[in-house]
């Protein structure tokens, strides 16, 4: 009997408050439908477009992923999407897309562009995490 493949479906979203010069991010992976992991965090010293980055190499780097499997990148970053699916222009964040190609590598991936704060469930879940980690108190 073969191996049965496996569909991951991963949200990411970030976020950045330049006032503070903090960024937050966040991503949800499912499998099959059922939430397998979640993670956020934050940096200093960043931008909005690497907070949007950032989460999508950090997921797809925590999967189990073997031959055969589909995964399903889901944003409402035009920038990380279309950048990845279309062929958009490099310009800045070269180490994090550097980054993000060497964890794709391999694997079988679509992006998915979502519209913002439309009532997605799992990218509302991804935007509100991601702003409490960029307003959490910096020290």
């Amino acid at each position: 009997m073969g191996k049965m493949s496996k569909n991951y479906a991963i949200y990411c979203d970030g976020a950045y408050h330049p006032n503070i010069k903090k960024g937050g991010w966040s991503y949800v992976t499912l499998l099959e439908g059922d939430i397998i992991d979640q993670k956020s965090g934050f940096m200093f010293v960043t931008t909005s477009n690497r907070m949007e980055i950032f989460p999508a190499i950090q997921a797809i780097k925590n999967l189990e992923y073997e031959k055969g499997d589909t995964i399903m990148v889901f944003s409402d970053s035009q920038y990380l999407v279309k950048t990845m699916s279309k062929g958009w222009k490099r310009k800045k964040n070269n180490d994090l897309w550097e980054f993000l190609d060497e964890v794709c590598c391999g694997k079988d991936i679509q992006w998915v562009w979502v519209k913002g704060h439309s009532g997605n469930k799992y990218n509302e879940i991804c935007d509100s995490e991601a702003n409490r980690q960029a307003e959490s108190v910096a020290v």
